[in-house]
């Protein structure tokens, strides 16, 4: 019971952690900037009262995950200024998914001695993982589509940039509070160098701190969730339910930001939303 709740609350939290930067005007890679250097600072301090070690090994993994996270937070948050935030983060998070179903299939040979009924779990989960992003795809708000080429080019882009950290944290089979450190640091370096490079001047309000930095306390409270949900109750299920996350977004979207307003996309999207929950659920048990 214990890592049920635990992995309910890392998928709230990382279904919320980019709702109080959406809105924000300033530079999305300052905001992803001040967002990394708050994860950085809180993992240095948990690292320092856990003391799991560091290795080689560990470090050049972990920064490595961190750019492709960066990165992918930046191009994330450029496309959420694109369309709306329910549908770009059912559309990214949904290929991420199932990128990190091919790369787990492909580069760590996961499924493969599962037997025809993990293959057949799997093919279900994909369908209806499809299925769920096509739906998300249709919607229209007062006849018009919401969703630009560019939107989408960019929630894919960020996906595939998502789906890389991930080879580079099973390639490092670290400590979770041994890799977060150089993750978070790499995290941090790539966005303040995104920042120098591309803002030459840096306005950095009061606001933009606090959101910036309250996303970040989000986001890796929901990733320590995540690690002691994966030791309690293991990967797929703990993944399973973290991917409530997905229907955290698209309550915040339409209850919050009140981006669809029409009674049938809101239940499309719910709809959607439970569709790639199931889906990938089904990938996650296929893999075992």
């Amino acid at each position: 019971m214990f890592g049920v709740i635990v992995a309910l609350l890392a998928g709230i939290f990382w279904g919320s952690y980019v709702v109080p930067i959406v809105k924000l005007k300033e530079s999305p890679f300052l905001i992803v900037s001040i967002l990394t250097t708050t994860c950085f600072i809180v993992s240095l301090i948990l690292y320092f009262i856990l003391l799991p070690g560091l290795t080689i090994n560990i470090i050049l993994f972990g920064l490595t995950a961190g750019v492709f996270w960066s990165l992918a937070q930046i191009y994330a948050l450029i496309g959420l200024r694109k369309t709306k935030f329910g549908r770009f983060y059912a559309i990214a998070s949904s290929a991420q998914i199932l990128l990190n179903f091919i790369w787990g299939v492909v580069i760590f040979n996961e499924i493969l001695s599962g037997g025809y009924v993990n293959f057949f779990m799997a093919f279900i989960g994909i369908l209806l993982l499809i299925l769920g992003v096509y739906n998300v795809s249709l919607i229209r708000e007062k006849g018009k589509s919401e969703l630009s080429k560019v939107g989408l080019f960019l929630a894919i882009l960020a996906a595939f940039l998502w789906s890389l950290q991930f080879i580079s944290i099973r390639f490092a089979s670290a400590n979770p509070f041994s890799i977060v450190v150089p993750m978070t640091l790499g995290m941090s370096i790539t966005s303040w160098t995104y920042t120098l490079l591309k803002d030459r001047k840096i306005s950095m309000p009061v606001s933009t701190l606090k959101m910036s930095g309250l996303s970040g306390i989000i986001w890796i409270t929901g990733n320590y969730l995540g690690f002691f949900a994966i030791n309690d109750i293991g990967l797929a299920r703990s993944f399973s339910i973290t991917q409530i996350a997905n229907l955290i977004a698209v309550l915040w979207s339409i209850l919050y930001f009140k981006e669809f307003l029409e009674r049938k996309n809101v239940f499309i999207l719910i709809a959607s939303t439970i569709l790639i929950i199931l889906g990938a659920g089904l990938m996650a048990f296929a893999k075992t």
